[in-house]
């Protein structure tokens, strides 16, 4: 084996040693990646993921939010929680969706849902951005 046939074969050897690095550390970011977002809510992924041009729409990002305890919990105080016309409801100047809003976060008492689990900051900002974006369907 010559010397020239020698180098080049050394450094096919390195670059693929650094491409294994980088395969390895790719496979480790994508491993930390996964058991971060094995964290979040199955409804809450999608969100996550979603493009910021995207608009917040109540039957594809809020209405899944609601448990059907919740749902059936809050019908008895007249909150329709399922309900896009309630909770989208212009002529009180959106008054419903930011009650619930508001007991979703604390603000007001009793909070929702009672004995919790609460909702997670992530899930008060999308409930929020869908009020900010005028309440689409």
């Amino acid at each position: 084996m010559s010397l020239k046939s020698t180098k080049m074969e050394k450094g096919r050897v390195l670059r693929f040693q650094a491409g294994i690095g980088r395969d390895r550390q790719a496979s480790h970011v994508v491993s930390q990646l996964l058991a971060v977002l094995h964290c979040f809510p199955p409804n809450l992924l999608s969100e996550v993921l979603m493009t910021k041009e995207s608009k917040v729409s109540f039957a594809r990002h809020i209405r899944p939010l609601f448990r059907h305890i919740d749902i059936e919990h809050m019908k008895g105080m007249e909150v329709l929680l399922d309900d896009y016309k309630y909770m989208s409801d212009a002529t009180n100047g959106y008054q419903n969706a930011q009650r619930v809003y508001d007991s979703l976060s604390g603000k007001t008492q009793p909070r929702m849902p009672p004995d919790g689990p609460y909702w997670s900051k992530d899930q008060l900002d999308l409930f929020e951005s869908w009020m900010k974006g005028g309440c689409q369907p």
